[in-house]
């Protein structure tokens, strides 16, 4: 069976961990042991926390769940993101182009534990983003993105500035323009930290983006 939502809550990580340390006297050696154990213990599990208030959820995920969206611009097409599972390390994606009503494969997008996408593949070219894509990270981050140009038929490398941040089920993707001011995109999040719509205007003041149409997780 298939269930379907087209409203949900979304999962939201940002619990704060703290540890705190008394005093320990002299001999106290395996009690510092144990207390330095433990730090670490929060300290991995409040990275984890934090990369996750940004990045897409795998943990509970289930193979074959899928996300459809749907340009806003005119002509409007439709696409449809399905996690495949792992492999060799990677969370991947599997994005399909709905046409004539069949599914046609377009990029396959790899992620880490994290839920941070290092690096994609289209019609035979990769892209890799290091150290993974900014666009799945809360705060200050730079990314260099290397991929294939179809016009000059070579590989181009470039870096990014951001600066994200999110607020509730909102996730602010702000990149830096070349005069130091910051640009926000709005990305609306759901069920798994998965991005459901963004739209926006572009420079031209013309609507752009994409708008949620249904998630599909299997039970």
């Amino acid at each position: 069976m298939i269930a379907k939502y087209r409203i949900f809550s979304p999962y939201c990580f940002s619990d704060t961990i703290c540890a705190r340390l008394g005093h320990i006297g002299i001999g106290g050696f395996g009690m510092l042991a144990k207390i330095l154990f433990k730090l670490f213990l929060f300290s991995t599990v409040a990275t984890m926390v934090q990369a996750q208030e940004g990045g897409i959820d795998f943990s509970a995920m289930k193979i074959g769940t899928k996300l459809t969206t749907r340009t806003v611009w005119t002509p409007q097409s439709t696409f449809v993101a399905e996690y495949i599972g792992a492999k060799d390390g990677f969370h991947l994606i599997q994005n399909y182009k709905v046409k004539d009503g069949s599914l046609e494969e377009n990029i396959l997008d790899a992620y880490d534990d994290q839920g941070r996408r290092v690096w994609s593949t289209r019609n035979g070219h990769t892209n890799r983003f290091t150290p993974y894509s900014c666009h799945f990270v809360i705060g200050e981050c730079n990314h260099q993105y290397e991929y294939y140009n179809v016009l000059t038929k070579k590989m181009v490398t470039n870096q990014s500035r951001y600066f994200n941040r999110r607020e509730g089920d909102v996730f602010y993707l702000g990149i830096y323009r070349s005069d130091g001011s910051l640009h926000e995109v709005a990305h609306q999040l759901g069920a798994y930290n998965l991005r459901l719509s963004n739209v926006h205007q572009n420079a031209l003041g013309q609507d752009s983006g994409f708008e949620f149409i249904e998630l599909t997780v299997p039970e």
